[in-house]
């Protein structure tokens, strides 16, 4: 489950709408050294767990979340400082946004010549400020024990590469096979990679003969003007490939205008009356 704070109320309230739900966590090493290193490194995660088909990553609804633990030390030393733990953080921006803060807090601190303290915070992106939840000690504080239910899972290199061989094209392939293969510019490419969905939408209007610069034109620019107009996501746009690359050829043999294409594109893309 996962708690849902409700700062109007006063209380927290615990959802189990995942429970059930598979867990993966990834811990990474510290070496992260700016809130912009954090966003790309989270990014660039996303996308790949995205092209894997393991998770839509969401971060609103919360199928991927980011705890972030953070630590400052004085210019010159080699030892990490005391580090606290942040949770609460739906969205990229909240996340450097709580770096930020953070950061300053510690520094505030240390300079004031208090200490630090290892806790885990709450942050509040409304009023852009974090609470201190609970004090963290050392691990065996936790008291962790094996559970007896989970049996040990022995991944061996044969298995590892049976997976890697079966990885799918990851989005930084395929962007560079748009440039090659289809002479999209870069910054086509790179838009349109960005989004799994609409790559997905690009390829199967090609492979049903669409020219490629034109389906790239339609998706950049009628279909992120709709996503942006209605609010919606990428992968909420209901426009198949088929329908897609038949809509592109009513347009190459002139059966259809610009301004009837426009409503029909729209139509397809929400499926709407």
């Amino acid at each position: 489950g996962k708690l849902v704070h409700d700062d109007w109320n006063d209380c927290s309230l615990v959802d189990l709408n995942r429970s059930g739900v598979p867990l993966i966590e990834i811990v990474s090493e510290p070496d992260m050294r700016s809130s912009d290193e954090v966003i790309a490194y989270l990014e660039k995660l996303r996308l790949i767990i995205q092209y894997l088909g393991a998770s839509d990553c969401k971060l609103n609804e919360g199928s991927m979340r980011a705890d972030v633990n953070l630590s400052v030390r004085e210019y010159g030393a080699k030892e990490f400082g005391t580090r606290t733990e942040m949770k609460n953080l739906n969205s990229f921006k909240a996340i450097a946004r709580a770096i930020e803060n953070e950061r300053e807090r510690q520094i505030d601190l240390i300079e004031a010549g208090e200490a630090v303290i290892q806790e885990t915070r709450r942050w509040d992106d409304t009023k852009e400020y974090s609470y201190a939840m609970r004090s963290k000690e050392d691990a065996q504080d936790y008291r962790y024990f094996p559970d007896p239910d989970l049996v040990p899972i022995i991944i061996s290199d044969e298995w590892m590469a049976e997976v890697k061989s079966k990885e799918p094209e990851f989005r930084d392939e395929k962007m560079a096979r748009y440039i090659s293969e289809f002479n999209l510019p870069e910054y086509d490419a790179d838009i349109i990679t960005l989004y799994k969905p609409l790559a997905d939408l690009f390829e199967a209007a090609v492979q049903k003969g669409s020219a490629p610069k034109e389906a790239s034109n339609w998706l950049m620019g009628e279909t992120m003007r709709i996503v942006k107009d209605k609010g919606i996501e990428p992968d909420q746009v209901k426009l198949t490939g088929e329908n897609f690359a038949k809509f592109l050829k009513l347009i190459e043999n002139d059966v259809i205008n610009k301004t009837v294409s426009q409503g029909s594109f729209l139509k397809q893309s929400l499926m709407v009356a």
